[in-house]
């Protein structure tokens, strides 16, 4: 790989995640993150490709293989992620995990798993609205910045995709009354998916960090609908513990009371 693509210093850190895949898979691993550093428009598939400047032996479709049929884990790359993140962190200091879901909006009747879900940033108080697409679990770490002080940023880690129960976008277009393949396909795996919940999920993910931090205390940050679940509705007064896994120690932490998002700060026209 030429140099001006992806310095070496970068190479050498790249050499941790070499165990996750086999050797060609890897190689394209490396032209993917390139291209993901040095593409200047939307990141698609192809974008990404052209930017990497890995097309001149090979096809392009080696790029779209690597993420639909070649054979590697989102997990173990996320475990080496958590591997190297731990140097950022003094050991004598417990670890702050987030975990949220985030929806990612999509378009059209083919995509796969794809359902309906509510969607907080176009619904209010008085009227809910949902969107079709995919809803995200994730886990983040929390990492402190090199220059000292209370700052730091949410390192993702794991994911894992929440599939509803309500398909939608299921009527045919007037003028394409019959259900395409790629319809049906979408269908089927809609029907023939297992649907945890986003509590099962987060639990599950909360389980492999702690199998990777040892014994080293976990502090979870959820938001206060996920910790309400968790504590069967009882009042957020203090901190949670949850028995993951025997042996671990993991603390649920609430939101803030005092925290107010942007739009309830807003102050309205007409009062004082």
């Amino acid at each position: 790989m030429p140099e001006i693509i992806l310095p070496s210093g970068m190479v050498g850190l790249l050499a941790a995640f070499e165990p996750c895949f086999h050797a060609p898979t890897f190689r394209i691993f490396r032209l993917v993150l390139a291209g993901w550093m040095h593409c200047l428009g939307r990141r698609t598939i192809t974008a990404v490709a052209l930017a990497s400047g890995g097309l001149g032996g090979r096809h392009i479709s080696v790029f779209h293989r690597f993420f639909t049929r070649a054979t590697w884990s989102l997990d173990a790359v996320g475990q080496v992620v958590f591997r190297l993140a731990l140097a950022w962190i003094p050991t004598d200091q417990p670890l702050f995990v987030l975990i949220d879901d985030t929806l990612a909006r999509k378009t059209g009747k083919g995509i796969s798993l794809a359902t309906m879900h509510h969607d907080p940033l176009l619904s209010s108080a008085r009227k809910p609205f949902c969107s079709f697409g995919h809803v995200w679990v994730v886990l983040a770490l929390w990492v402190p910045l090199p220059m000292g002080g209370s700052r730091g940023f949410a390192l993702p880690l794991l994911f894992r995709l929440y599939v509803g129960s309500k398909r939608g976008g299921t009527r045919d277009a007037p003028g394409r009354p019959r259900r395409g393949t790629r319809q049906q396909a979408a269908e089927q795996a809609h029907a023939a998916h297992p649907r945890p919940t986003k509590l099962a999920l987060a639990r599950e993910l909360l389980t492999l960090v702690a199998g990777w931090a040892g014994g080293r205390t976990i502090y979870a940050v959820v938001d206060s609908a996920s910790l309400r679940a968790l504590r069967g509705g009882k009042k957020l007064d203090r901190t949670l513990p949850i028995a993951v896994r025997p042996g671990r120690n993991i603390m649920f932490l609430p939101t803030p009371t005092g925290f107010r998002s942007s739009r309830a700060s807003r102050r309205r026209t007409g009062t004082t």
